[in-house]
């Protein structure tokens, strides 16, 4: 079995088992919609257990069952993003090649216009709002604040990279912008587990919630790039002396 092969099916498999989780804390999510918003002042900030797996806030809710809640909102907001985008630019395509005339020229227009939009300020509009938004909920000063505002830049630029090298069919070079844009878009859910065990070690602090602003997308991001390199430098299509790709010119 080559390398190669090894990835391939390292991947498919972490894949299926997050995609997996997910689904599950989505069903889950159903079945605990009314228990995540009983509050129960008796209970409040109790650590992890057999009634509370995950432990409660500080108004007695149970964490497990918020987290499937917001899974499966999360994933049904997805869902009806991608339904509702997708149908309503065939409709609109479809009207514009059945219509022509005015319509489709004026259409094109619009598309041209979009288009001439350089992709990573297209991107970071989209992206940049949700850093901002984070950093403005920050409780640990500008530092937290700074750290979430460069996920966010950090993730616009990813995904701008990998819609870039979708564009021109660098399709290896893509998986690996894409692979760095869901590990960022990820790295909130390891912020609250690392968040999580700090209040359950006793161990919570303001310096803490700085570094986790910080470590929790950094240190996965660089574990990622070593990784790749080690694999990329075995398999033969990295450079030992410049660390450079032999057959792409961007990675």
């Amino acid at each position: 079995m080559t390398l190669r092969k090894v990835r391939l099916d390292l991947a498919i498999l972490v894949t299926v088992l997050v995609v997996g989780v997910l689904l599950s804390l989505a069903i889950g999510g159903t079945l605990l919609s009314t228990g995540a918003s009983e509050q129960d002042l008796t209970e409040v900030l109790r650590s992890p257990g057999l009634s509370h797996p995950l432990g409660t806030d500080h108004l007695g809710r149970d964490q497990l069952s918020r987290v499937a809640v917001g899974t499966r909102n999360s994933i049904l907001t997805a869902l009806v993003v991608v339904l509702v985008s997708g149908v309503g630019a065939g409709m609109l395509g479809l009207t514009s090649g059945l219509v022509g005339g005015r319509f489709d020229l004026l259409l094109q227009r619009v598309i041209d216009a979009l288009m001439a939009i350089p992709l990573l300020v297209l991107v970071l509009a989209v992206v940049a709002p949700s850093g901002l938004v984070m950093a403005r909920e920050a409780t640990a000063g500008p530092i937290a604040a700074f750290g979430f505002v460069s996920l966010s830049f950090a993730t616009a630029v990813c995904a701008a990279m990998a819609l870039y090298c979708a564009r021109t069919q660098n399709f290896q070079s893509h998986q690996r912008w894409a692979t760095r844009c869901f590990i960022l878009l990820a790295s909130p859910l390891l912020l609250r587990l690392i968040s999580g065990a700090l209040i359950v070690l006793g161990q919570e602090s303001e310096w803490g919630y700085r570094l986790n602003a910080w470590l929790s997308w950094f240190i996965p991001l660089a574990i990622y790039e070593v990784w790749l390199r080690c694999w990329s430098s075995r398999d033969g299509r990295y450079n030992t002396t410049n660390g450079l790709l032999k057959t792409e010119t961007l990675q």
